[in-house]
């Protein structure tokens, strides 16, 4: 095959001479074998696609701007890494070994695997994570060919890439309303391990913060002379991208919770230090996670959606495009899409006009970002914990009274393992109870008093921990829940 060409000559004269080149390379090669040296001829086959994985990679970890700063952070590149090593492992792929060798039918086999594939829970891929994993091998090919290593770039075109899902409207699942946020921060309650929980929520509920930068922040970067919060890297986390450093309004009803909690701290110390510390931690560090924190106040609350940090961002920004802002005129208008990209951290105004326009139609007479919670002090947010977990005792105590004077048995496991059926008779009336609660507003409080079941129980079904309850427990529940109006 003459260089540059796609296919091999037929000319026997050209053969004859590009074969004699090449043995000369070869016996070059032997040559310097011989006498100890290493040989100097590259694979006529080319890299692998392991071998350019790895230069692909160290190209983009050399990369760096005008001012030496890298052009790739950490985090993006171990993204990367890990999307084309998901590509690399499949069996395909493996077959093909040779860069130069593939074929767009062997991205389509790959594509196929990686849908194929199961986490470590037994579940496939997601279509999402699957085109993530494709566009980071995409990357890659991009990069071959531009170094002229491959001629194209075949995953774009395959018809097996899954395509990227268009959303036009955000479901009522996704986020809180207004009502239901003012009932979250009121049940939001302190522990030992999160004594500033109170705090903690309200900034991910007043900012629309993702997790790990609300987590991150430190004392310096809330500003109450003006008013406003610092999202920027620091020693605890890096940015998503440029448009996630950003400044956010500190609310006053914010200002106010965060200036008493601040006190007199330094400004490089974390806004929310973890009170877990290992002695071979030198400094403090942020807090984790907070999501146990969130999911028991809103089962205080009666909150039935699905809770985790991302849904408090959803709820900041449907918050936002409900109110109105000040013109420079000093008028009420509306408040600009534009506005709301620079405060959550994205680059265009598009996701918010696509996912938020059906929010627009309401408005609500405010120009400050008010709940109207009200918030407990310290000391009655102690007493309420210590209430509420004393109440859920009780009620655990007087249920297990109660079977003891019907003379039920009191064990909580079955004492021999269930069938697969019975395992399936167990999940079904799960779901009824679980979908009658839903379905009917009750909290797990209410749920409790129905069944006249213990809160761990009534927990145990809520969550699908289902291996606590014995499977006549289960029947005589469900069958409860059925009878009620």
């Amino acid at each position: 095959m003459p260089p540059g060409e796609e296919f091999a000559t037929t000319d026997p004269v050209v053969a004859q001479t590009l074969f004699d080149a090449r043995w000369k390379r070869y016996e070059r090669a032997l040559d310097r074998d011989g006498a100890g040296l290493p040989a100097a001829v590259a694979d006529h086959r080319g890299p692998t696609l392991a071998t350019f994985a790895k230069t692909f990679l160290e190209t983009l970890a050399g990369e760096h701007f005008a001012d030496g700063q890298p052009a790739h952070k950490p985090r993006d590149l171990d993204r990367r890494k890990r999307g084309i090593l998901a590509c690399l492992e499949t069996l395909r792929l493996r077959r093909v070994h040779y860069l130069s060798r593939l074929e767009p039918q062997d991205v389509d086999a790959m594509l196929v695997e990686l849908r194929g594939k199961r986490k470590a829970d037994g579940k496939p891929l997601s279509a999402a994570t699957v085109r993530s994993y494709s566009m980071e091998f995409s990357a890659m090919l991009s990069f071959a060919v531009s170094t002229r290593v491959l001629t194209f770039n075949p995953l774009p075109s395959s018809r097996k890439l899954p395509r990227s899902a268009r959303r036009t409207a955000l479901e009522d699942d996704a986020y809180l309303t207004r009502a239901e946020l003012k009932a979250l921060l009121e049940h939001v309650l302190p522990s030992p391990q999160v004594p500033y929980a109170i705090e903690l929520v309200m900034t991910l509920v007043y900012t629309g913060m993702r997790r790990e930068e609300a987590l991150g922040l430190l004392v310096r970067d809330v500003d109450f002379d003006a008013q406003e919060i610092r999202v920027a890297p620091n020693t605890f986390r890096d940015g998503k991208s440029e448009a996630a450093e950003r400044k956010i309004p500190l609310w006053p009803k914010l200002a106010a919770v965060l200036k008493a909690f601040i006190g007199t701290r330094p400004g490089h110390a974390p806004l929310f230090p973890s009170v877990i510390r290992k002695a071979k931690d030198k400094i403090d560090a942020p807090i984790k996670a907070i999501l146990g924190t969130l999911r028991a106040a809103a089962r205080r609350a009666g909150i039935q959606k699905s809770m985790d940090h991302h849904i408090l961002r959803h709820s900041y920004v449907s918050a936002r495009l409900h109110m109105y802002q000040l013109s420079v005129t000093g008028v009420q208008v509306k408040v600009d899409a534009q506005l709301i990209v620079s405060e959550i951290g994205h680059s265009d105004e598009t996701l918010i006009r696509r996912v938020y326009g059906h929010l627009t139609r309401e408005r609500i007479n405010q120009v400050l970002l008010e709940f109207g919670e009200k918030l407990p002090d310290a000391r009655t947010a102690r007493q309420r914990r210590s209430a509420y977990h004393s109440e859920r005792v009780r009620a655990g105590r007087a249920t297990q009274q109660a079977r003891r004077a019907a003379g039920e048995a009191d064990a909580t496991a079955p004492s021999t393992p269930l069938s697969d059926a019975e395992q399936a008779q167990r999940r079904g009336y799960a779901r009824t109870i679980r979908e009658t609660a839903r379905s009917r507003g009750w909290c797990e409080m209410t749920l409790t008093t129905k069944l006249t079941a213990t809160p761990a129980e009534v927990t145990a079904i809520m969550r699908g921990d289902l291996s606590r309850l014995p499977l006549a427990r289960m029947q005589r529940y469900a069958a409860a829940v059925a009878r009620m109006d």
